[in-house]
C-alpha cells in the first residue's frame, strides 16, 4: 500500500520508545485538484509488544479544487520516520 504523504516536514521523538514520528504532511490528489497539510500533535504514543504505536487527532486545512477548506482527521504510525 502506498501512503498518501511519504514524506513529513515535522517530528516528535517519544522520550518512553525512542521512535520518531512525524507530525506535519502535505498531501496532494492532483485528480480532485486538493491540496492538504495534516497537522497532529505530539504526544500520542502507545505502547505494545512491537514498540510504540502512535494513534491521534490530527487538524487538516488546504484547498479543495480552488476553495480553501479544514476538517480532522485521525493519524495512524508505526515503525520509525527517519
Amino acid at each position: 500500500m502506498n501512503p498518501l504523504a511519504d514524506t513529513t516536514s515535522g517530528f516528535w521523538t517519544s522520550p518512553t520508545s525512542g521512535q520518531r514520528y512525524g507530525t506535519r504532511w502535505i498531501v496532494n490528489i492532483p485528480a480532485l485538484d486538493t491540496s492538504l497539510t495534516v497537522t497532529s500533535k505530539p504526544g500520542h504514543e502507545l505502547q505494545s509488544a512491537f514498540g510504540g504505536l502512535y494513534e491521534g487527532a490530527a487538524t487538516v486545512t488546504g484547498r479543495y479544487r480552488g476553495n480553501p477548506i479544514t476538517g480532522q482527521a485521525f493519524v495512524e504510525q508505526n515503525g520509525n520516520w527517519r
